[in-house]
């Protein structure tokens, strides 16, 4: 017994342990930044399997994007192949209700079948496109602004208020949204959750894959209340609650993100145990200390005292810019000064918020030939390439799949217009006929 834990805890601190070894109840891991929080996630799952017996299968770790998904998963298998262990279900919440939802295919109604979901290129170039024209707008700009509100009003559960088609901003919209979704197959991505919660909530028959006993939520801050509503269902069919989180460090409010749900969450499942991880490892005493006065004077936070026992480091600059090639300008500088003081570039890092930013750094790092590795960039089958391929291939075994011959009809380009393009479709809609047969 003594063994299994050393193996377990390893050298995990006393507030971890806490964390690592608690069952019997749901949980609320108030874990600040660079506390271990993701080490106390990794043992806890193998504490649920060498201490508690639990089986893999009946465990559950949930993310919110595809990278954090990939890391966590690579740490828990790394410390259980060597032991002979099975590694459990990690995914994200849209990962796992597609997944749910693919199960049930034969009792979900709501969707078209066979179930597909629309990838980036395809919601901008065949829905976004057939939805401008089919409510004669002017600009792209105007569907998409449409579609995020149908995403916000799904996140938000606003979709389930009596009134709610009257009152939405063009409720034509809706209309042409489920015409199209009938005639291409095609569900968008911000559905998947909200068609889960619906599932769970309303169809008897609706089966999960499996018995989950344990699930544990990473990033819990940024839950949104369609989110809630299906940790909610999950909890009722009998799986304890792991929850991991920071409400300092919530920031997808743009998506729907509702901080009060992690400060919420002893209330939402009472006798709950909370647990706190307060000890940095991975700051310097400055970086601790700024950030500390950031958030200190929110008054909602929940209470804790993040501190480190690090040296102070170097001194936390803020910089002010002009625009994104001044700033590009000034990281390209940064790093220069840097490199010249003998720091190697493998160990300078750059972060920014979203994939979006990189490209002004990128450009002024390629200008001054400064080598630059991007750190999760895009996944084989997501790359534009792959997918142009397997339009083509689903296009051989089914010549009436209009989604992928408008992806591939100007791959490689072939002088069709967009022009063309749009009598085509209109031809086809109008005539109840394939691209194929036109």
């Amino acid at each position: 017994m003594d063994d299994i834990k050393t193996t377990i805890h390893g050298d995990a601190t006393s507030d971890q342990i806490k964390a690592i070894d608690h069952v019997g109840s749901h949980a609320r891991l108030l874990a600040g930044p660079g506390t271990g929080k993701t080490k106390t996630l990794t043992r806890r799952v193998l504490s649920l399997i060498l201490q508690h017996n639990a089986d893999p299968e009946t465990i559950l770790l949930l993310t919110f994007t595809r990278l954090a998904a990939a890391q966590l998963k690579d740490e828990i298998k790394k410390v259980l192949e060597p032991l002979g262990k099975a590694t459990p279900q990690v995914s994200t919440l849209h990962s796992f209700a597609l997944r749910q939802i693919l199960y049930n295919s034969s009792r979900v109604d709501a969707l078209p079948r066979p179930i597909r979901i629309a990838d980036d290129w395809e919601e901008r170039h065949v829905i976004q496109e057939d939805l401008k024209r089919v409510l004669n707008l002017k600009e792209i700009a105007e569907v998409q602004k449409l579609i995020n509100q149908l995403s916000t009003d799904w996140e938000t559960l606003r979709v389930d208020e009596i009134g709610w088609e009257q009152q939405f901003p063009n409720p034509a919209f809706l209309g042409a949204w489920r015409g199209h979704k009938e005639q291409y197959g095609e569900t968008l991505r911000a559905e998947l959750v909200y068609q889960l919660k619906k599932q769970l909530n309303q169809n008897r028959d609706f089966q999960l894959d499996k018995e989950y006993k344990h699930i544990l939520i990473d990033e819990y801050q940024d839950l949104n209340a369609c989110d809630l509503a299906v940790v909610n269902e999950l909890a009722k069919r009998g799986a304890e609650l792991f929850v991991a989180g920071d409400d300092d460090q919530s920031i997808y409010r743009w998506r729907g993100a509702d901080i009060r749900i992690i400060r919420g969450f002893k209330n939402d499942f009472a006798k709950s145990r909370i647990v706190k991880l307060e000890q940095n490892y991975r700051s310097s005493g400055n970086v601790v200390r700024t950030a500390l006065a950031v958030i200190k004077p929110s008054r909602e936070r929940e209470p804790k005292e993040l501190f480190t026992t690090n040296p102070p480091g170097t001194p936390v600059k803020v910089v002010a810019t002009r625009d994104e090639k001044d700033e590009g300008s000034w990281v390209v500088n940064a790093i220069q000064n840097a490199m010249a003081k003998g720091t190697p570039p493998n160990e300078i890092a750059v972060f920014y918020r979203i994939h979006a930013q990189s490209r002004v750094i990128e450009e002024a790092l390629r200008s001054h030939a400064i080598p630059y590795q991007i750190i999760g960039g895009m996944r084989f089958f997501d790359r534009a390439e792959v997918k142009d391929v397997l339009a083509y291939l689903r296009v051989l075994v089914n010549p009436t799949s209009d989604v992928d011959l408008l992806r591939i009809i100007n791959v490689p380009a072939r002088q069709i217009g967009a022009t063309t393009v749009n009598r085509l479709v209109l031809q086809a809609t109008t005539t109840d006929l394939s691209l194929i047969h036109i």
